[in-house]
């Protein structure tokens, strides 16, 4: 069996339908990952990961052409373009809790976990010192 890999990302089940229409009438196969779990609880959306558009490993490329040619890719925010944004992204891609993570939820749990630490420290210091 063919490898699915996530093309496309959205928060709501109506952003996928127009990328999911479009790359079905160019004979893509379409995997929508998360849709029903969002429509019943449309709040968890970023929690979860959002929507994931999948199509085949091999269909891949084609389909990223397809949806920028399109202009259906989301636009680059400005965290993508920071260099700090970009080795957080880097270093806790093979980290096993991060693995199956957007990379804006990856930044956000690493920056989290993050300052837990450093509060934790902090207190400790506090502790070790009164």
């Amino acid at each position: 069996m063919k490898e699915m890999v996530t093309v496309l990302t959205c928060n709501y089940p109506q952003e996928c339908a127009v990328a999911k229409a479009l790359l079905e009438s160019f004979g893509i196969f379409v995997f929508v990952k998360n849709e029903f779990s969002i429509q019943v609880a449309p709040l968890y959306s970023k929690a979860m990961g959002g929507i994931e558009l999948q199509v085949l490993s091999n269909d891949y490329n084609v389909a990223l052409d397809i949806l920028k040619e399109h202009q259906l890719m989301p636009k680059q925010s400005a965290q993508t373009q920071s260099p700090f944004y970009k080795k957080i992204i880097e270093v806790t891609a093979n980290w096993v809790v991060f693995k199956k993570m957007n990379t804006e939820n990856r930044f956000l749990l690493f920056l989290i976990i993050s300052v837990i630490i450093v509060v934790l420290l902090a207190y400790g210091l506090m502790n070790l010192f009164s």
